[in-house]
């Protein structure tokens, strides 16, 4: 985490200046739109540590301000929004071991013997999510040539979200209906084994096969409804086991 104070001469005060051009200044300065007297929080990792990071320090740094009078949060102004563009897939880094499926470590231990560079991805929601249709022949792409797998991290996904006030409400996503896609998704993306493709997946690319139309939905968290609304902390749905126990 970098922390940046900007000056009333518009200079900034910090330690990574050193490390910055005066052209990579003056760039972070129009793309941040910073003003005299801001305070710059940024942080540099891999893209989806550094969106988290700056995700929960966001919100840490609302509810601070809140509890120290300087913003007014109205318990009952409710701000809807859908959030969109999801990644369709993610990449697994080989040296966060913490990350890396026995499928990935299977597909790093073959790149690393064919001599290649290792390079593994994973669903963001899951493997039958469908690609945009704009970026349809970027997966197209890497189906013809696997070289280009790194394609993969501009391929953005049909999944959706819907938040009230940074709780996220529900989610959905419309599903891969050709069947010829969803295999390039197993093979050509995840890279999973034939036998694993068959053996699981078998069923749904013998349906896919017959014809099968577009389809999606939308799945409600009816407990975190009512905690947001209402002012309740913590719900239990219930039954909470099919059983009824």
């Amino acid at each position: 985490m970098i922390v940046v104070q900007v000056a009333s001469n518009d200079e900034w005060k910090s330690a990574i200046t050193k490390h910055l051009s005066s052209t990579e200044i003056e760039q972070l300065t129009r793309t941040m739109q910073v003003e005299k007297g801001d305070v710059l929080l940024l942080c540099a990792d891999r893209l989806s540590t550094a969106r988290n990071v700056l995700g929960r320090l966001r919100t840490h740094c609302g509810n601070l301000a809140a509890a120290r009078g300087v913003l007014t949060l109205a318990p009952d102004d409710f701000r809807f929004l859908w959030v969109v563009d999801f990644p369709l897939f993610s990449r697994i880094e080989a040296d966060n071991v913490h990350e890396v499926s026995l499928v990935a470590k299977s597909v790093f231990q073959q790149d690393e013997a064919s001599g290649q560079r290792k390079v593994a991805f994973t669903s963001t929601h899951h493997p039958f999510t469908a690609p945009v249709a704009e970026d349809e022949q970027l997966l197209d792409e890497i189906a013809r040539d696997p070289s280009k797998l790194e394609l993969a991290t501009h391929i953005r996904g049909q999944h959706y979200d819907v938040v009230v006030n940074g709780i996220e409400l529900g989610g959905g996503s419309i599903r891969i209906h050709n069947a010829e896609r969803q295999r390039n998704v197993f093979r050509k993306i995840l890279r999973l084994p034939d036998r694993d493709v068959n053996a699981s997946f078998h069923h749904l690319l013998e349906a896919l096969d017959m014809g099968c139309p577009p389809h999606g939905g939308l799945a409600l968290g009816f407990d975190r409804m009512v905690a947001s609304t209402s002012g309740v902390l913590h719900t239990i749905m219930m039954p909470s086991m099919v059983t009824c126990e």
